[in-house]
């Protein structure tokens, strides 16, 4: 995203409150729509964080519930505290980018809107920048909580020593961990505004093509509190899926990386085709889920579970479901 387009969407903003002291070291930025039961909390969690040079930017995307009154409240308790509301709904891409123009720390961290951080957050991830050098973006594990259950949820070592190959796997960056470089921000280009629930690894792909993975720090707690709920973008798996296969066709399916790691580019693809293959399935699309089980055959021809899963599907969608016992002179 280029400076002129971020001025631009800048201007549609109506409502836009200036900085009301110093240029802080941490621009935390937070994007709301529609969250008004979450935002509270996730601000009181900045607020209690041992590390306290921090400006918080909250970027309203046209909510239409009382996110703007329970913000109002917020900055008039602390000056700390910004708010930028979107004339029209942008999307998340678009007012994160706006929330980063607009930030004039440092460093910027990330917080959704119905996530929160534990009180030493802030000052363990920058400490932990300030040990690496050239440095630029640090990311931490996190505490996944339903209404029925908690997991902490960290990274494993060998995806994170294998960084360069790991995160071209799959992304484990809960978005909500992230302290990155402004400077890094900037260069890297922002969001990309037309993905939604991707478009947060679409941006750490583009920062490990241009500074590789040394600039990447991880720091093995669970620092931030990732809320699992029906209304978020997560749970969205249509979109999700549209997304992901945008990412692959973008990073792994064609181009210098895919020829340097054939069986890396070979395993992405397979693995997004046979997500999409359960998904279609569980959701009533058969001739869908039964298309993609054909790519993944032409892909492994020789995986003779692939072959069970293909012409399962094949007689379904010809004669309706039948017992899998039918099938098992082809185990």
């Amino acid at each position: 995203m280029t400076a002129d387009r971020t001025n631009v969407r800048v201007s549609e903003s109506p409502y836009i409150s200036t900085p009301r002291g110093p240029m802080p070291k941490v621009s935390v930025v937070i994007c709301i729509y529609n969250h008004c039961a979450f935002i509270q909390n996730a601000v009181r969690s900045v607020q209690s964080q041992s590390y306290t040079d921090w400006e918080c930017l909250i970027v309203d995307d046209a909510s239409t519930d009382s996110t703007p009154e329970i913000v109002a409240q917020l900055v008039a308790e602390d000056n700390r505290i910004r708010y930028i509301r979107n004339k029209t709904n942008l999307g998340v891409g678009a007012s994160r980018n706006i929330g980063n123009a607009l930030a004039t720390g440092e460093w910027i961290a990330v917080l959704d809107a119905d996530d929160w951080w534990a009180p030493d957050k802030l000052r363990v991830q920058l400490e932990a920048l300030q040990k690496v050098p050239g440095a630029v973006f640090c990311f931490s594990g996190h505490m996944s909580v339903s209404d029925t259950d908690k997991k902490v949820v960290l990274c494993p070592q060998t995806w994170v020593k294998e960084l360069d190959l790991g995160l071209r796997m799959a992304n484990l960056i809960l978005h909500s961990s992230v302290v990155v470089s402004r400077e890094a921000m900037s260069c890297a280009g922002g969001y990309d505004e037309k993905l939604l629930s991707a478009h947060d690894w679409d941006f750490y792909l583009r920062l490990l093509l241009r500074w590789g993975s040394r600039a990447f720090v991880y720091v093995d707690e669970p620092l931030t509190f990732y809320r699992v709920h029906g209304d978020s973008i997560s749970s969205n798996w249509r979109r999700m899926l549209s997304d992901e296969r945008t990412i692959i066709w973008r990073y792994f399916s064609r181009g210098a990386w895919a020829l340097r790691h054939p069986v890396g580019a070979h395993r992405v693809v397979s693995e997004q085709l046979h997500k999409e293959m359960k998904v279609l399935e569980w959701s009533g699309r058969p001739t869908q889920a039964f298309l993609r089980s054909f790519m993944l055959l032409s892909l492994s021809p020789h995986r003779r579970w692939l072959w069970l899963e293909f012409t399962q599907r094949l007689t379904t969608l010809m004669f309706g479901p039948r017992p899998l016992s039918d099938y098992s002179q082809l185990r």
